[in-house]
Parts: C-alpha cells; sequence; structure tokens
C-alpha cells in the first residue's frame, strides 16, 4: 500500500488510474495460477484403466483425490495444451464420473443415474456399490444394513458363503440375491427385516423380486458404441463392470464367473458387447425393476 501511495503522489492522473488498475489485476492474476484447475497440460493414453490415468493427472497437479470404488474402465485420450479442468472433463466423461470439491479435494464418483419410470417402484432404500468374494453372508448382511441404515435381526442357522457385485440396487433385490445363495429369506415385521431360513418361514414372506422379472425391452443407454475396447485375459465379472458402467445402469452380478475372456468388441454397441460376453461367459440377463442382473447358466 504505501508503495501505490509513492506512485499515485508522483504520477500524473492518467498514469495514477493505471497503476491503481495494475494493482487491482495483481493479486487476481496470482489466484488464477494458484488454481489448479487451470494449470495447462497434455495426455496421451490408449485403452488405459481410468482410475491410473486420474493419479498421473492429480499428481501433477499436486492435489488430493478420492475416487468411488465404481468408476472403473478403460479410456481413450489425446489432449495437448488443455486446462486440468477440460483434461478431467474429457476422462470422466468416457466412464460416466463426474467429480465434486470439499475442502480441496477432488471427489470422484459415478454420475446421477438419470430418472426412469420402469426402476423400482416402491422406496426402497438403494445400496450404492458393494462387492462380495465368497464372503461369510451374515458380514454381507451386516454390510447391506450398514449402508441403509436399517434395523434387521437374523436367525443363528443363516449360514454360508456368497458371492456378488452389486450397484445401485433396491435393498430387496440385494437380499433375494445374497440370501438366494444360502436357502434363506425375509420379512418386514413393525419395520424391522427379519433374516430365517427359507423352510422356517412363517406367515406372509415378503415376495421375491426374483419373480417378477420385466419384460424385455430396448434399453437406448445400451445403444451407446464402444470405442477401441478389448478384452484381454479379463473376468467376466471386470468386463460385465465395465459395460454397465459405460451404459451407467444399475446391475447385479450374483456369484463369482470362473474363466478369463479374450475379445474384440471395437465398435460394438454396448448391447452386442454385452450378448458377446454373456455368450462366452456361459450366463444369462435379465432385468428386475429396472436392474441388469447376471446369473451363471445352471448345466
Amino acid at each position: 500500500m504505501a508503495v501505490m501511495r509513492r506512485c499515485l503522489h508522483r504520477l500524473a492522473p492518467s498514469a495514477a488510474l493505471l497503476c491503481i488498475l495494475i494493482a487491482t489485476i495483481a493479486p487476481s492474476q496470482a489466484s488464477a495460477q494458484d488454481d489448479p484447475s487451470q494449470k495447462v497440460l497434455s495426455l496421451d493414453y490408449q485403452d488405459a484403466p481410468v482410475r491410473d490415468v486420474l493419479r498421473a493427472m492429480f499428481r501433477s497437479v499436486s492435489v488430493s483425490f478420492t475416487v468411488a470404488q465404481e468408476v472403473q474402465g478403460p479410456i481413450n485420450v489425446s489432449l495437448k495444451n488443455v486446462t486440468f479442468e477440460v483434461a478431467l472433463d474429457n476422462v470422466l466423461r468416457q466412464v460416466n464420473a463426474t467429480y465434486r470439491v470439499e475442502s480441496g479435494v477432488y471427489n470422484i464418483l459415478l454420475r446421477p443415474l438419470p430418472e426412469e419410470t420402469d426402476l423400482s417402484d416402491d422406496r426402497s432404500p438403494i445400496i450404492s456399490s458393494l462387492i462380495f468374494e465368497d464372503s461369510d453372508v451374515r458380514e454381507a448382511i451386516r454390510a447391506l444394513f450398514k449402508q441403509v441404515s436399517k434395523h434387521y435381526v437374523m436367525a443363528a442357522d443363516v449360514q454360508g458363503v456368497v458371492n456378488a457385485n452389486l450397484a445401485r440396487v433396491p435393498l430387496p433385490l440385494a437380499l433375494d440375491v445374497l440370501l438366494g445363495q444360502v436357502d434363506s429369506t425375509y420379512r418386514i415385521q413393525g419395520g424391522v427385516y427379519e433374516i430365517v431360513r427359507r423352510q422356517t418361514v412363517v406367515g406372509e414372506a415378503v415376495p421375491s423380486t426374483q419373480a417378477t422379472p420385466a419384460k424385455p425391452r430396448p434399453d437406448p443407454r445400451l445403444a451407446k458404441r464402444l470405442g477401441d475396447f478389448k478384452v484381454t485375459g479379463k473376468y467376466p465379472v471386470e468386463v460385465f463392470s465395465q459395460l454397465f458402467a459405460k451404459a451407467n445402469v444399475r446391475y447385479v452380478i450374483r456369484e463369482d464367473i470362473p474363466g478369463k475372456l479374450t475379445l474384440d468388441l471395437r465398435g460394438l454397441t454396448i448391447e452386442k458387447a454385452l450378448a458377446a460376453v454373456k455368450s462366452a461367459s456361459r450366463t444369462s440377463i435379465e432385468t428386475i425393476n429396472g436392474v441388469y442382473v447376471v446369473s451363471r447358466k445352471k448345466g
């Protein structure tokens, strides 16, 4: 301020005005330079895992970030001398993701699912993302209810191991997927979920969502074409998860699917790519209340 006063005292009025403008603009320029979203960078990746690309990007601008577990998939990008914000938008758009900034930390997450009329027709709580691999069913059920903050009780004889990949599905469907693997079911009494072995249910049980698959119909979200999407030695669960994430749809993979896949899916629509993976992995796909459900074929 003292320097500016001397400047104003010694210069003519027009020059003094210029001095004021310089003093006003300089701080905003410095602030822009400190803004990580405006830093310039270049990217060149082909069929690279999005999580690896994000890690390199945020390291280059020295900014903290988190990535939701369900943000997965390969990306292709070639950008030169663009701002960090532009680069981030281009990368996240390819995996249907977005971000929000809280206290200087970038939080990467999937884009919210568009409102649909054929999704769950009740007001059941939604399971965001959970993966179980040879997990104790009691631990799996505990994880479900911890996420939705509901009360439950479970009979001591409900035991066993479960496998499932759940992404943004209603609680009833998640329960059906897990409990069906250990011959169990549930009912709701006074707002409390009671989980029991199937043969011990008395009274009126909750109808299974498995019994009401939706009539197949074209889904415009599956019409999107894939770019350079090749699968080399990947597990079916991983490939299904990537394709469903690209379509931004809700899905459940009921159980672990053995084997590894090598497929060339370049240029296919997501619908045709899913059909190819389904055929190669000997699985079936149905829709239940707007949720895509993948199961192993029996026999």
